[in-house]
């Protein structure tokens, strides 16, 4: 799970001061799940907001073996709000935490977050 949570770690630092791709992701996450990741930190880059406050995460292991874990995880980033360049908090609804379900795998010498679905708010 430290490479889960590692993840988002870097993806929230990346998020404040705005680097829309942090070199430490790729030593937490590959594949779709990097992507995934590189994309919303682009995206948020792109149109000229930081992000402030963090998002509490919730993960639970829900499928293991020696080279994949499953893990869920209900996180509620509520208190995670994008800022505008003026400083003014955006104005979007937030109707609940969100659902993610992620697959970190050990390819033999690391593991990785290889997999992420984020589902969109309210969904857990």
């Amino acid at each position: 799970m430290g490479a889960y949570t590692d993840m988002w770690n870097v993806v929230i630092e990346a998020s404040h001061s705005g680097d829309p791709d942090p070199r430490e992701l790729e030593d937490h996450a590959s594949g779709d799940a990097l992507e995934l990741m590189r994309q919303t930190l682009q995206g948020a880059s792109d149109d000229g907001v930081t992000v402030v406050g963090e998002p509490m995460l919730a993960p639970e292991v829900t499928e293991s073996s020696e080279r994949e874990v499953t893990i869920l995880d209900c996180v509620d980033d509520s208190e995670w709000v994008e800022q505008e360049t003026d400083q003014s908090p955006s104005a979007e609804a937030e109707p609940g935490p969100r659902k993610v379900d992620a697959t970190v795998s050990n390819d033999g010498l690391v593991w990785r977050v290889s997999e992420l679905r984020i589902w969109e708010q309210g969904s857990c």
